[in-house]
């Protein structure tokens, strides 16, 4: 949450769809698939996290206001299978690590005013059918933290330790 506020140490690199509570199922964007595919995938969290070279997740759930919810389990659903964007998930990192490549490196960054192509990153998967020509735009799980007043609502907080 270093993005929200400098006082945190987690700093979110992932984003999920909760389809699903018993058992955990979620649906997103990966590179990090149990057979080594790039895609949009619906599977068991407990699955996804025992694929992951990390300790620990720190997780903040996020419920969207109800004008939206379906819809984005609507969309997200219709493009399972689809391939993972990554020319947007480069870009994100550079932007975040390093924000003088902005311009050196323009042609990493997807062009999110002309194309919405069928590729989806983590993000892309949850917000890019929106009506929000602001929110459809982001490509970075701590981007939704602004929104979090507005069109998504706070859960909970967690760390789950793998």
């Amino acid at each position: 949450m270093k993005a929200y506020d400098k006082s945190y140490e987690t700093d979110f690199t992932h984003s999920a769809i909760i389809t699903w509570t018993n058992p955990i199922t979620i649906r997103h964007s990966t590179t990090d698939t149990s057979n080594g595919s790039l895609w949009v995938e619906e599977v068991n969290l407990s699955d996804y996290i025992n694929t992951s070279w990390t300790q620990s997740y720190d997780i903040v759930s996020l419920r969207p206001k109800e004008k939206i919810r379906s819809k984005i389990l609507d969309f997200s659903k219709e493009n399972l299978g689809k391939e993972y964007d990554k020319n947007a998930a480069i870009w994100w990192w550079i932007r975040w690590n390093d924000s003088k490549w902005n311009n050196v490196i323009w042609w990493l960054k997807k062009n999110k005013e002309d194309i919405f192509d069928d590729k989806f990153n983590c993000v892309e998967i949850i917000v890019q059918w929106l009506d929000n020509e602001e929110l459809k735009r982001i490509t970075h799980p701590n981007e939704f933290l602004k929104y979090m007043n507005s069109e998504f609502k706070p859960n909970y907080i967690s760390t789950i330790d793998t």
